[in-house]
């Protein structure tokens, strides 16, 4: 069957035994040169901090005196970006550990959500575990209700040499 298919090419989430990168070996270890920046130490910071406070860019740039919003813009990435907020490679294993608990929790939490909102709109009283069992038989009943079909097979099998060619690199 099509589940069967897809069960067999896609990966178990949350791809825990993949690599960070699978093209991190093909990078060269080189630094680059670095420049002196134009913005100070202040400035950074100031931009990083107007930020998390929901400051729009113009009121950041007006504040922080680095010309237009868009500088302030551009700056703001570039600091996020040597943060490693921006870099896959810098993921750690407690970052893993913390990413797989919050999925698992907003796993649960939707799952309630969809309950609640179903048993407001029919009046009866069905658990999330339920509304998660039953969505999982009408799957395995038919998966062209979910719009699951040879086309989404030809597609993960796509991917799937994709990701192995990837990892044999």
């Amino acid at each position: 069957s099509i589940i069967e298919k897809l069960q067999e090419l896609l990966p178990v989430p949350p791809l825990a035994k993949a690599p960070i990168r699978p093209d991190i070996n093909l990078t060269t270890n080189q630094k680059r040169a670095k420049r002196k920046s134009k913005f100070t130490q202040r400035q950074d910071e100031l931009i990083v901090s107007l930020k998390r406070k929901g400051k729009s860019w113009v009121e950041i740039a007006e504040i922080t005196e680095v010309g237009s919003y868009l500088a302030a813009r551009n700056r703001y990435q570039v600091i996020v970006g040597q943060q490693g907020n921006n870099n896959s490679s810098s993921w750690n294993q407690e970052d893993k550990v913390l990413l797989k608990k919050i999925l698992d929790s907003a796993e649960i939490e939707k799952w309630q959500f969809i309950a609640n909102e179903f048993n407001k709109a029919t009046g009866k009283n069905y658990t999330d575990v339920d509304c998660r069992d039953f969505i999982k038989l009408l799957f395995w009943m038919n998966p062209l209700n979910f719009q699951i079909n040879e086309d989404t097979l030809i597609e993960c099998e796509k991917e799937h040499k994709i990701t192995e060619k990837a990892l044999e690199s």
